[in-house]
């Protein structure tokens, strides 16, 4: 009996656990769906941050996006071409939303055509943009300064959507004229200038002057940007063709061109040019690029071409004419003894002692490598100190002068 009012003592136990488990689960969801009715109620109640902006600053090339919040909390940043840090790089249609990571509170920022005032200076350059509001810039950041957000599409040589719908055309124009012909020949200039000037306007080249006017002489686009007193500014650019020189070349036979008297030297010069000129003063040889000469003395023939172009160039060829024979020297050059020819040691040249001379040697090119004033009597020119080759020994007095080829080994 006992056994069996122990057994329903605890079977009346028994039941009345399971009533109060019963009822404690029956709270415990309840509890649990209360606490999730009140999570779902706080993710869906509005939470909006404050305080936040985005600064866009031109203090140097690009154009870059500074996004900030002015509060002591943690932020992450999520703009729409992907980027995730505070700083990004401008371009088009863009958004940041800045989310404040211990309220969950967040704002979202866009492009707009509200003014914002870029900083920093711009870069003279003409590279036309439209802003949002319509009008065409200059260029991206001079367009910032004016404080307009600009826009881009796939339209156009820069990425710009040109030309523009709607705003106000720039109320100011420049234009370049130029003094003379736009191309010419090299050695030639020309000067550039506004076609009016005003005296109010800065006016910066690409070529960094700063003047309105500028002279050229280089083939390249020529860039002038103008800005009134208003501060609106233009740009016009001009090219400029340079026509090279025409190439010209002269061949001597003999070469170098050294001859005794009576003999003749051919001189040859670039083919196909339009026109010849040479100073033989022989009418023949006008219009040639070949001609034969017999020079009784030193002299410089120059001839001076022009191409199909009209544009010049010109050569000189110095010939040295040796008497070779000691018959024809007057008197007293005939007393004059140069030896060994050719050297290998020391040049001798021995004077007449009855004057003074100026002594001379000259190279292929023509020119003076060696000089010696008011030589009297004798002159030694030691080997080592010239190069191997040709030369020509020029000895003049006061009247007259004597040319001796001579050759250092």
């Amino acid at each position: 009996m006992f056994f069996t009012d122990k057994k329903c003592k605890f079977e009346d136990y028994n039941n009345l656990t399971k009533k109060t488990m019963k009822i404690l689960y029956k709270l415990f969801f309840t509890f649990l769906f209360i606490g999730s009715f009140s999570n779902i109620n706080a993710q869906i109640s509005p939470c909006n941050l404050t305080g936040g902006s985005v600064y866009v600053g031109y203090t140097a090339p690009p154009i870059m996006m500074n996004a900030t919040v002015n509060g002591m909390s943690q932020y992450s940043y999520s703009w729409t071409n992907g980027a995730s840090a505070n700083q990004n790089q401008f371009y088009s249609g863009w958004c940041v939303t800045i989310t404040d990571l211990m309220t969950g509170c967040d704002t979202i920022i866009c492009e707009s055509c509200i003014p914002t005032g870029g900083t920093g200076a711009c870069p003279m350059i003409y590279a036309p943009v439209c802003g949002c509001d319509g009008t065409i810039y200059s260029n991206d950041c001079i367009a910032m300064q004016n404080g307009i957000f600009t826009f881009t599409s796939a339209i156009g040589p820069n990425g710009q959507l040109l030309p523009c719908t709607g705003g106000s055309p720039l109320l100011c124009s420049v234009d370049i004229v130029s003094s003379g012909a736009t191309t010419f020949c090299e050695g030639d200039s020309v000067q550039l200038q506004p076609s009016v000037y005003d005296i109010n306007g800065i006016y910066l080249w690409n070529t960094g002057s700063i003047n309105h006017e500028i002279w050229v002489s280089n083939s390249g686009d020529y860039i002038l940007s103008y800005t009134n007193d208003t501060g609106c500014v233009a740009m016009d650019t001009m090219h400029i063709e340079v026509i090279p020189e025409p190439y010209l070349a002269a061949y001597t036979v003999p070469s170098p061109p050294m001859i005794c008297l009576g003999d003749s030297v051919v001189i040859e010069v670039t083919q196909g040019l339009s026109h010849y000129y040479w100073n033989t003063g022989n009418p023949f040889h006008q219009d040639e690029d070949r001609i034969v000469v017999f020079p009784t003395q030193d002299f410089l023939y120059v001839v001076e071409v022009l191409d199909s172009n009209g544009c010049e160039s010109r050569e000189e060829i110095q010939v040295y004419v040796d008497t070779c024979v000691t018959g024809i020297h007057s008197d007293i050059f005939s007393k004059i003894n140069i030896y060994p020819n050719p050297v290998k040691d020391v040049l001798n040249v021995i004077l007449p002692s009855s004057d003074e001379f100026n002594i001379y040697l000259i190279n292929i090119e023509g020119k003076t490598i060696f000089t010696v004033m008011n030589v009297i009597n004798i002159l030694q020119i030691d080997s080592e100190e010239i190069s191997s080759g040709q030369y020509i020994l020029r000895i003049e007095n006061k009247n007259e002068s004597y040319n001796r080829k001579v050759v250092f080994e």
